[in-house]
């Protein structure tokens, strides 16, 4: 087949966002490097000599550690609950998704709060004195837990994707020839599903590395991201000792990018190529029964923990008898909220511009896949190297290039609003961009090549069939923007100065102080909710959109190939 042509709007489109790729990311990250170390009288003995000081290495097997115990801690939950996943039947199924989205909703600084709140009402109450001292404050193994339980539904449902679509004659096939199921699962199953847990393992580390507010809500300072943000702190943007860990900070990044560059640059259809045989429930015994209950359970307990007790410290004002508040005030909720509104109403639309940047910028990149093999494999390998861009080093970049323009301290809510939208709308185009352009080459090869055949002109087909069709991963990159947008605090931190002041930010403040935990327990609680909702819907119009995905031809599975 000839490869097919790319229209002129196709190849202005493809240089237009070059070209804002050029601006937006590259430009600035450039400036900020070069400014750091311009003027000194040996540039690359002390760029050495700053990647070699004794706290920055520290920093960074710190930051390694804590990432790898993280993803190893979540990883040793979401195999177990994915198999269960798959091998039971509907309805356990759906509570495992609904449960294990959960954690989803409570951004990592807030559970870190939840545990700091639980561990002083042990110290006050002298109940259970073993779990009181154990140090919260500090650790990195509760940090790693805690993160590990945030991003457990990443891992979960890549795994989930993976498993429920793999070829299971060749499982079989080993079965009846005589392997057992340690060597099958070790020789076929997990080979076969490497490419969809490197995608959720590599997104967990990527965003671990970068953040912020988590490690200093347990009082955790010797991390990169958190070095970054208190070397930034003093409005010196571009000095060696802070370059030099947005350096490291970038190694890291491109390092598990590097690794994972095929499971992360793949259309989300490769991730499960195979017979796509639908999974079977697989009866047991009563032992099999309570081995799935008890998954659940352990599952739910996990999920559900934080938020019981994030509920009751919103409502609980007496905890002088136990555990549990001997007072509730329903009233705090109704003040609670008149106090927050304003940074509400500036929160959701921010929330909103970043989740359309993210809805117009991946519909651009995806319509290119439609385009030459050239111009499809530079929109992947643009958009996938996005990936190893850091939030903060971007933020950074952007703050250093406001006092280049020389904006005054009365402009500068005007510029940081939306460069934390566009920060935020960047790290996410990625997988806008691969879902969009699956979804793209499946309407063009399907429902379209058809009513091309039967005599439709162009615009009827764009809005009758195309447009309708594209509506779930549509709403899926606008919702997916809105969501990150509204927990986002790494970026917020570096660039928000003032009184408006995103929620996620508000509320870190509040709770980091300590003092008077009700009000802002009961804020955080309000974002919880939302953020639930979004994740709900999210997981509804995921699981309708990745049915029409996995049916893709076989042929599709590479973005280089484009059809005649």
């Amino acid at each position: 087949m000839n490869e097919q042509r790319a229209n002129w709007w196709q190849v202005g489109l493809a240089v237009a966002l070059l070209g804002g790729f050029c601006l937006l990311v590259l430009l600035p990250l450039g400036g900020l490097i070069a400014d750091a170390f311009r003027g000194q009288t040996s540039e690359p003995d002390l760029i050495r000599e700053t990647l070699l000081d004794a706290p920055l290495q520290q920093a960074i097997l710190t930051t390694l550690g804590v990432a790898l115990l993280a993803a190893g801690l979540a990883s040793l939950i979401a195999f177990p609950a994915a198999h269960l996943a798959v091998r039971a039947g509907p309805t356990v199924r759906v509570l495992i998704g609904l449960t294990a989205i959960l954690p989803l909703a409570m951004p990592p600084f807030i559970s870190a709060a939840v545990l700091l709140h639980f561990q002083r009402i042990l110290d006050q109450t002298g109940i259970a004195p073993a779990l009181a001292a154990v140090e919260i404050d500090g650790s990195h193994i509760v940090l790693a837990a805690v993160f590990a339980l945030h991003y457990l539904p990443i891992i979960l449902f890549c795994l989930v994707a993976g498993l429920s679509h793999l070829d299971r004659s060749a499982t079989e096939s080993a079965r009846n020839l005589g392997g057992g199921r340690l060597y099958v699962w070790w020789h076929i199953t997990l080979p076969l599903t490497t490419p969809a847990y490197g995608l959720g393992v590599s997104l967990v580390l990527l965003r671990i590395f970068e953040d912020v507010g988590t490690p200093l809500m347990l009082g955790i300072e010797g991390m990169l991201a958190p070095q970054i943000l208190l070397g930034a702190e003093n409005g010196s943007f571009a000095t060696p000792a802070l370059m030099a860990a947005v350096l490291a900070l970038f190694a890291l990044s491109a390092i598990v990018v590097t690794l994972g560059w095929s499971s992360l640059s793949a259309p989300f259809a490769s991730h499960w190529q195979g017979l796509r045989v639908e999974p079977t429930c697989r009866r047991g015994g009563a032992g099999r029964a309570m081995l799935n209950l008890s998954l659940v359970l352990g599952l739910g307990l996990l999920a559900l923990a934080p938020l019981v007790w994030l509920l009751l410290m919103a409502f609980g004002n007496d905890w002088s008898a136990g555990l549990a508040p001997t007072a509730m005030d329903a009233d705090i909720y109704p003040r609670s909220l008149l106090d927050i509104l304003p940074e509400l109403r500036l929160t959701l639309v921010y929330a909103a511009a970043a989740g359309l940047l993210v809805l117009l910028l991946g519909s651009g990149l995806g319509s290119l896949s439609r385009g030459t093999r050239r111009m499809s494999r530079m929109a992947v390998f643009a958009t996938t190297l996005l990936f190893a861009v850091p939030g903060l080093a971007l933020a950074l970049a952007y703050a250093h290039g406001s006092g280049l323009l020389g904006l005054s301290q009365d402009d500068w809510p005007i510029f940081a609003w939306p460069a934390l939208a566009l920060v935020v709308a960047l790290k996410l185009l990625p997988l806008a961009r691969h879902l969009i352009a699956t979804r793209v080459r499946q309407l063009h090869d399907g429902e379209l090549a058809s009513a091309y055949s039967l005599g439709a002109s162009r615009s009827f087909v764009a809005l009758r069939i195309g447009l309708p069709s594209l509506s779930g991963v549509l709403g899926i990159a606008f919702l997916l923007g809105c969501w990150a947008a509204l927990i986002e605090l790494s970026v917020a931190m570096l660039l928000m100065q003032g009184p408006s002041l995103p929620v996620s930010l508000h509320l870190f403040r509040s709770l980091l102080s300590g003092a008077h935990i009700q009000t802002p327990a009961s804020q955080a609680l309000l974002l919880v909710l939302l953020t639930a909702a979004l994740v709900l819907v999210l997981w509804w119009l995921t699981r309708r959109v990745c049915r029409r995905i996995a049916r893709l031809p076989r042929h599709l599975s590479s973005p280089a190939r484009t059809p005649a």
